[in-house]
């Protein structure tokens, strides 16, 4: 009898044990702004298997620029968001609700701001002009950015400043959204716009506007050593859910590690997964544009962090008291990668 009882023991446990190796993957909703490279670690941790590796099946979900991108997460339509860091600031700025990040994808801002070729022309500049004799021929322009408040409109208004102007009177600010800036500067909407890779180098590629800021070539400190780009998280749900978010860091990891040590590799994946529509030669601009920009590791700087608060202050009309230790939380990276 016993050995009847530790046989079917033995094949319950059995019969468990595959139940759980093939148990369904848990499905994770993921929110960004707009397709971006900026989130290339997210999509090649998916398109590599590694979030697959993880018991993840990871969906993404663009929901625009500023307090969009947060609101999800806080309504719980999606577990994760891969966003620029300010726009969790302006979240808690307006109480709309509270955000952890977890890690990092981008440090440093990468915009690129074009000018279309006959503005360029008609203001006497190239992309070898001095600074701020490309900056100085966006006044008068109708430039386009994203949102209101989001880091394209925060990146004009701190150059022009910086140039001695003010881009709310010496410039018209035209928010239209990522994906409409190239057909805007094309049909003659628009002068100028701001935008990360692979945006502006659409409108290159296609004649309409020549590159005049190049945040990759142009340095400006409180731009390039600023938190960028980071995956945020709302508190509750993290509290709840500690060992998934450490899975999807873990993945997110090593696929840093790819980015980092095999970048034409990955650039390979991302190109066929990912950005498939989108010819070679603007891919590869793209790409080229954002790689120094790629966190190597998860782990989020609180220096990073400091200064992106010390940015976002320029711009607040309000006062920010939020303080940089109080917004992160590393312990996940930190386990993600032991």
């Amino acid at each position: 009898m016993r050995a009847v009882l530790s046989r079917t023991a033995a094949i319950f446990a059995s019969a468990m044990l595959c139940t759980a190796a093939h148990a369904a993957p848990q499905k994770i909703v993921v929110n960004q702004s707009a397709p971006s490279l900026s989130a290339a670690a997210v999509y090649l941790a998916r398109d590599t298997g590694l979030f697959a590796k993880e018991g993840l099946d990871v969906d993404f979900v663009a929901t625009g620029s500023g307090l969009k991108s947060i609101v999800p997460l806080i309504n719980g339509d999606s577990q994760f968001c891969a966003c620029i860091f300010s726009h969790p600031i302006d979240a808690m700025k307006v109480n709309a609700g509270d955000v952890k990040v977890i890690a990092t994808l981008i440090t440093g801002y990468n915009h690129k701001i074009v000018l279309g070729k006959e503005q360029a022309q008609k203001a006497g500049v190239t992309p070898d002009s001095p600074l701020e004799a490309r900056v100085k021929a966006l006044k008068a322009q109708k430039i386009g950015i994203t949102e209101p408040n989001a880091s394209t409109d925060q990146v004009v208004r701190l150059l022009m400043k910086d140039a001695g102007l003010d881009a709310s009177k010496d410039s018209t600010l035209i928010a239209l959204g990522a994906q409409n800036l190239p057909p805007a500067i094309q049909n003659h909407q628009i002068d100028a716009f701001v935008m990360t890779p692979p945006v502006p180098e659409r409108a290159i590629a296609a004649g309409d506007a020549i590159p005049i800021v190049d945040l990759g070539k142009d340095k400006i400190p409180l731009l390039r050593d600023s938190l960028y780009m980071a995956i945020a998280v709302d508190p509750n749900f993290l509290a709840k859910n500690r060992e998934l978010a450490v899975k999807f860091v873990r993945a997110i990891a090593k696929a840093q590690v790819l980015l980092a040590e095999h970048p034409d590799q990955a650039r390979k994946i991302l190109k066929e997964k990912q950005f498939a529509s989108m010819d070679q030669p603007t891919f590869d601009a793209s790409f080229d544009g954002n790689i120094a920009f790629y966190a190597h590791k998860p782990e989020v700087s609180l220096a990073g962090v400091q200064t992106a608060l010390d940015l976002a202050k320029r711009f607040s009309r309000e006062p920010i008291t939020l303080k940089a230790d109080a917004l992160i939380d590393n312990s996940i990276a930190a386990d993600a990668e032991k």
